[in-house]
Order: structure tokens, then C-alpha cells, then sequence
């Protein structure tokens, strides 16, 4: 990543996080979506983006992952998910 000063940075991983209601409009340049501004997912990870993941989306990046008690579960897998990636 090129940060407005000029200076760099490796990023290994993102994770984006939202909650109740989201938009992912700024996300165009990365990622295709669909009319409703769904990005395509396994589990919680983006399919196109190596290293993207979305979270607290609702019901298409992990069950009630919008709610207070299905975020932890979410998080928790999303977790294990980033770890399993950066360890290949």
C-alpha cells in the first residue's frame, strides 16, 4: 500500500468491518458486486482479493454475522481463516 505521504507499506491482510447496514461502493476498484452491493464471498473472505476479508456484513459473510451474538462466531472463524492464510 502507498500511503498519501509516498511512504510504503506491505499489507498481508485487510479485514473490513461493518454492521446493520453497509455499503461497499468504495470497494469498486477491487471487487465486483452485485446490484445490491454484495461482494462475493467464501465464508468471510473475499473470493477475488487475496487477503480481503468482510465482516459483519449479514447473512452472506457468515450467519447473523450483523447481530452482537453472531459476530463472535463470525470473528472467531474469520480469525482462523487469516491464520490459515498467512501460514501458507
Amino acid at each position: 500500500m502507498i500511503w498519501s505521504d509516498g511512504t510504503y507499506e506491505d499489507i498481508d491482510a485487510i479485514i473490513w468491518c461493518t454492521g446493520f447496514g453497509y455499503t461497499t461502493s468504495f470497494l469498486k476498484h477491487l471487487v465486483s458486486t452485485d446490484e445490491k452491493g454484495i461482494v462475493k464471498t467464501e465464508e468471510s473472505r473475499s473470493t477475488e482479493v487475496p487477503g480481503l476479508w468482510l465482516v459483519g456484513y449479514g447473512s452472506w459473510t457468515g450467519f447473523a454475522s450483523a447481530t452482537l451474538i453472531g459476530i463472535n462466531r463470525n470473528a472467531k472463524q474469520t480469525g482462523a481463516e487469516i491464520v490459515a492464510f498467512l501460514n501458507k
